[in-house]
């Protein structure tokens, strides 16, 4: 089966409609018996906002086809934003998290709109960018792809082994006990095992791609080695500090690549598996966070002011939904102040890099950012979101460029992991723009920590195959 299924298939727009209509009905009845609603009136107008974008542009609509590749991604996080998260606070009101008070309503209605801005300038985007009609074909007949692969898997197992050192620290890290507090006194040997650490899973997926190929060719292979290809690859993206993000990315690049080229999922099993995947990520996290708050045990939930039990699963949504009420932090400062046209943007983007973007840490946006939220300067957990940085460096044109190239940038790794003739291609158009996509919720500092460090396989792979197209594919039969 190729990725190049009919592009002018309907997309479905009726549970859309249904979905905004009952947010906007919950919002009515919640303001006639005196709720959270008449502080926030505009929620409506972001909610019918996503609705308007949906019934106007066709294109950005659910795509059937390409499940969860990167639009799709796009997609559920501006629902997440424009609808789910509203109607939360339709219902139960702003939930603080680690603010210190509740912004101030007005504060908080701007902070909407601008969202609401944010994915009109995201549509203009994505519909300015014009569709590739090249399929990206790489290696999935090239006797070269599996001796690459077990050379990145080589090197990514380095990695793992500069960053443990030794198996009983894999077993005690695997087991919940592992060391993730001195990240900032990281040695050399831990700098390189980050940088290596991503070639393993890329390489071990790269197999499981051309097992894939060969599968849809006839072959007959065992699942259970796929299976097992996977969890490996897994296993070794988990090792970033129980950071859930390293994990569910590559699953949902898989989950995309699957669709494409073996058997198209339905929406229904995604909801399903996403259902399940967003509880175990709600238990996990309360986990990390008492593990993390409590220094593996060292100090107790009271001493580490934990005892009071963490926030709900309604309340997590609003967090990794990037709420208003946390948008309005920066909305407030530039009220307070002025724009602070690119001040913090540079240091925001270097934040990650080792050693070059120490002398720019202190300007970024992130440590400002958290400096407002705790009141002083040795706490930085909170994520700034890219929106809010935009809008608090630049206004409403900041966000309206941002939010516009991002549409465009979607929309170019979406059709080309969609149009890829080749599942390695698929794979990794769709892992680097899902990440992209991310940064609808995610911070400016997350996607150059991303690009900085997870990425080099596939740069390394896109290098090798622009070299390979000058001078011509290798021909040969499928590699076994």
């Amino acid at each position: 089966m190729n990725a190049t299924f009919a592009t002018t298939r309907r997309r479905p727009v009726a549970a859309v409609v249904i979905a905004v209509d009952v947010a906007v009905l919950l919002w009515a009845v919640s303001a006639g018996f005196g709720s959270h609603d008449l502080r926030f009136p505009a929620i409506p107008v972001a909610q019918l906002t996503f609705l308007s974008v949906q019934l106007a542009f066709p294109h950005l609509r659910w795509d059937r086809d390409h499940v969860l590749g990167p639009a799709n991604v796009a997609f559920l996080l501006f629902a997440l934003q424009l609808v789910v998260v509203p109607t939360l606070i339709s219902v139960g009101g702003l939930y603080q998290g680690q603010l210190r008070s509740a912004p101030a309503d007005v504060y908080v209605n701007v902070a909407i709109l601008l969202q609401a801005i944010g994915y009109l300038s995201y549509a203009l985007g994505y519909s300015l960018a014009k569709g590739t009609r090249r399929p990206a074909r790489w290696w999935e007949r090239d006797p070269l792809v599996v001796p690459l692969a077990w050379s990145f898997i080589s090197i990514g197992l380095l990695g793992v082994i500069l960053r443990f050192h030794s198996i009983g620290a894999i077993v005690a890290y695997f087991s919940g006990h592992g060391d993730i507090f001195d990240s900032a006194a990281a040695s050399l040997s831990d700098a390189a095992g980050t940088f290596l650490r991503p070639f393993a899973p890329y390489g071990l997926i790269a197999v499981w791609c051309v097992r894939l190929v060969r599968r849809r060719n006839g072959e007959r292979l065992s699942l259970w080695v796929d299976l097992a290809l996977i969890a490996a690859a897994m296993a070794v993206s988990a090792t970033y500090n129980y950071n859930r993000g390293a994990v569910v990315v590559p699953i949902i690049a898989l989950l995309a690549t699957y669709s494409l080229h073996a058997r198209r999922l339905r929406a229904s099993t995604v909801a399903v598996v996403g259902l399940i995947g967003a509880v175990l990520a709600f238990q996990f996290g309360s986990y990390r966070a008492i593990y993390a708050g409590t220094l593996g045990g060292t100090v107790t939930k009271e001493q580490a002011n934990l005892a009071g039990g963490g926030p709900s699963l309604v309340d997590e949504v609003q967090v990794y939904g990037n709420g208003p009420q946390f948008w309005a932090v920066a909305i407030a400062d530039t009220d307070r102040g002025r724009f602070l046209l690119g001040e913090t943007i540079v240091g925001s983007i270097m934040l990650p890099v080792p050693v070059l973007g120490k002398p720019f840490r202190s300007s970024s946006g992130p440590v400002r950012y958290n400096a407002l939220v705790y009141r002083q300067g040795n706490v930085a957990d909170q994520i700034l979101a890219t929106g809010a940085e935009l809008y608090w460096n630049f206004g409403v044109a900041g966000i309206a460029v941002g939010y516009a190239l991002l549409g465009w940038i979607v929309r170019r790794f979406n059709e080309r992991s969609r149009e890829a003739s080749d599942a390695l291609a698929t794979y990794t158009y769709s892992y680097i723009g899902v990440w992209l996509a991310l940064s609808a919720i995610n911070s400016l500092s997350v996607m150059a920590q991303v690009l900085v460090y997870f990425l080099w396989p596939a740069y390394v792979t896109m290098l090798l195959r622009h070299r390979q197209a000058r001078h011509g594919p290798v021909e040969g039969p499928a590699p076994s």
